[in-house]
């Protein structure tokens, strides 16, 4: 062989091997994904109960109804429990029972909080069922293995649901669905000991129509609630929101006083359209909200599903610029989790820390809404997605985070913990992993990743 043949020939040689070993240190630098870890076995919950799960210092602390179709079956079919678990050593602390048997629905998952003494609320209700608010309280702080003996309070009307914030002036307020399947409020002056009614915060309709509200809380006095006019399968559904100053008075989005709670009045409280409209639903278009979060000015962001058909649902994204809703259409989220609820999603959620991401649940390519078929076992799955926004805000970058399962992942929510070891900031994604038949029957695990 020629001398320059044999140089060439060396060259390409050594060329190959370096692009083989920078491909190979390329590769080697990407961070792994994170590991998907079950913290809960045999848990639901519905997605208008919150906080669903709080982190505490290095403590991720999860609350959950079990059902008779999941992990011990009837043994454990209805239980109200609290998971804690260790993030720094990534380790299961244990899961305490609330309450036994309470009822094997999704609607009765605890919402919790932490109190000033750095004990924890767990607070909880059947689902229409009685007119008794269940609560406890945690024996120690910042700690769910004991728990002092559950209490109730008795409201004026069956109730659904709870979701706890405390305002600045140390005032704990429960926000629930009660008198005539309306939002309404409870509030407690001493962490959660003692309860009493505070009001209804909207007033509408003879049973037939409830609205549906979800909250977000600026951490002081103030309550964002995004909410409908009704259920989707009775109204053509549209958004509006509004907020609860120091758990009295009610404004609009341009700060319109537009009501207050009162106690004593049954007119108390708002009647929908009164809040400030964020979408116009139309029979071909039914909204529901999902989650509502604060950027960091503290303007409200709203994520939520509109229906067009049993199998095309869209989720879209809004975000208040201090006059105005911007609005848009930003996935597809696919079908319905079933029939009988054609307005079910796999839901979307804000990341709080960061409202320009968002994590959804669908059975569809969220850009293209083809039909996603697992190639595990051939079948289709609700997957989760992490979705980015782009410099224009219509345009968003969707990454899968689970792909090909075998079991479907719905209801995504999200945390944030700081790392005192490493000094930064982290988050934790959960959400359900398993068959959902309804809200009645269901077999799920809590499962989600820590981001390293």
């Amino acid at each position: 062989m020629p001398t320059f043949a044999r140089l060439n020939v060396f060259r390409i040689v050594f060329l190959f091997s370096s692009l083989t070993l920078v491909g190979f240190f390329c590769r080697g630098v990407q961070a792994a994904a994170p590991e998907t870890i079950t913290f809960v076995k045999n848990g639901g919950w519905c997605w208008f109960e919150d906080p669903r799960a709080i982190v505490v210092g290095d403590k991720l602390f999860i609350g959950t109804i079990a059902n008779s179709l999941g992990d011990q079956g009837e043994k454990k079919a209805g239980d109200v429990e609290v998971t804690a678990f260790d993030l720094q050593e990534r380790k299961n602390l244990g899961t305490s029972l609330l309450h036994d048997n309470l009822q094997d629905d999704d609607h009765d998952s605890p919402a919790m909080l932490v109190r000033r003494d750095g004990r924890l609320l767990a607070m909880y209700a059947k689902h229409h069922s009685d007119n008794l608010a269940f609560y406890r309280i945690s024996k120690a702080p910042n700690d769910s293995a004991d728990w002092d003996a559950e209490q109730s309070f008795k409201v004026p009307a069956k109730v659904t649901y709870s979701n706890l914030f405390r305002l600045s002036s140390g005032v704990t307020l429960d926000f629930y669905r009660g008198e005539n399947f309306n939002p309404n409020v409870l509030s407690s002056e001493d962490d959660g000991t003692t309860w009493k009614y505070a009001g209804r915060l909207i007033h509408v309709g003879k049973g037939d129509v409830r609205p549906y509200a979800r909250y977000a809380f600026d951490g002081k006095d103030r309550v964002y609630f995004l909410y409908t006019d009704g259920h989707p399968r009775n109204v053509a559904t549209s958004l509006y929101c509004a907020y609860l100053q120091d758990g009295k008075t009610i404004f609009d989005m341009a700060g319109k006083k537009l009501g207050t709670l009162d106690p004593e009045s049954s007119e108390s409280g708002i009647a929908p359209e009164a809040g400030t409209k964020l979408f116009a639903g139309t029979p071909d278009n039914r909204a529901w909200c999902s989650n509502l979060s604060l950027d960091a000015a503290g303007a409200p962001v709203a994520v939520y599903s509109v229906r067009k058909s049993n199998d095309d649902h869209r989720y879209r994204y809004a975000r208040w610029d201090g006059k105005k809703w911007i609005d848009a259409e930003i996935a597809y989220a696919g079908s319905c989790l079933y029939k009988a609820e054609n307005d079910y999603t796999g839901l979307i959620a804000v990341d709080p820390k960061n409202p320009k991401i968002v994590y959804i649940s669908a059975d569809v390519d969220p850009t293209t809404g083809k039909a996603l078929t697992s190639k595990t076992d051939g079948k289709r799955h609700w997957e989760i997605f992490r979705g980015e926004m782009q410099d224009d805000e219509t345009k968003w970058i969707w990454h899968a985070v689970t792909a090909d399962s075998e079991q479907d992942n719905i209801r995504p929510i999200i945390l944030n913990w700081s790392d005192k070891k490493t000094s930064s900031n982290k988050s934790v994604l959960l959400w359900l992993q398993g068959r959902y038949v309804n809200y009645t029957r269901y077999d799920l695990n809590v499962v989600g990743r820590i981001s390293d």
